[in-house]
């Protein structure tokens, strides 16, 4: 178990993981979704090999791997079962200072939305990333690196939001850091995070979208925000305008 929970400590062999799920894929394959070279995706794939959490095939002289489903599902049992055990003893120091000091308020916030769309992840996920179709939706203009650390900056009509990238998969999840320009804005410049997750759904795409870190002062501000644009998404998706 130590040597999973080692594995799973470094992102990208997370998001190799996520890619070989459903599916085997190629080494080659793998490495086309990173900014890394193939060597290193290679030794990225011998630490998840050697730790039990994906197979590999051999089909002539490519590795073909596939994620070990039975090992990630114990491996997710042992941190649940280890969560919640920490949890109980947060929960009880929480009440102690509770009682010590009055209530523990918190001003943070999660918007949650799922819609489906009638078109493709990939459609879906270029609508996301692609400047140029990014402001078909929303915005005035946007200025989009969609890569780990990579710059995100929308423009409106009288305002600007910005922050970064944290995690790109194509045609599978898109994370973003999200916060206004204005001078003192309650949420600056990546002050929260956006995370927008894209699964195949009945011949289209079910999206997720989690929207947290807001103060809770912003939740309804942000969430009439998503209500406007999510439909906006949608109809220039499924190759229809969108509703001003």
């Amino acid at each position: 178990m130590d040597e999973a929970l080692k594995a799973i400590a470094e992102p990208r062999r997370r998001d190799i993981l996520r890619l070989v799920w459903r599916e085997e894929r190629s080494v080659g394959d793998i490495a086309a979704h990173f900014d890394v070279s193939r060597p290193a995706i290679s030794q990225h794939l011998r630490v998840l090999e050697q730790a039990g959490l994906v197979t590999l095939r051999r089909e002539g002289r490519r590795s073909i791997y596939r994620a070990r489903r039975e090992a990630v599902h114990q491996l997710r049992a042992y941190l649940v079962a280890f969560w919640d055990t920490e949890l109980a003893g947060l929960k009880a120091a929480a009440e102690r200072a509770e009682s010590e000091r009055g209530p523990v308020k918190t001003d943070v916030g999660v918007i949650e939305r799922v819609i489906d769309i009638a078109a493709s992840p990939q459609t879906v996920y270029r609508l996301l990333t692609d400047p140029v179709e990014y402001v078909r939706w929303k915005g005035r203009a946007a200025e989009l690196d969609p890569r780990a650390g990579g710059a995100f900056r929308v423009t409106f009509k009288d305002a600007a939001v910005r922050g970064e990238y944290v995690e790109v998969i194509p045609d599978r999840r898109v994370v973003f850091t999200w916060g206004w320009e204005a001078p003192g804005a309650v949420v600056g410049p990546g002050g929260s995070t956006v995370e927008i997750d894209l699964e195949p759904h009945g011949g289209g795409t079910r999206l997720r979208l989690v929207h947290r870190g807001l103060p809770a002062t912003e939740l309804a501000g942000h969430s009439e925000g998503w209500e406007h644009f999510l439909p906006r998404l949608v109809a220039v998706a499924e190759g229809r305008e969108a509703v001003a």
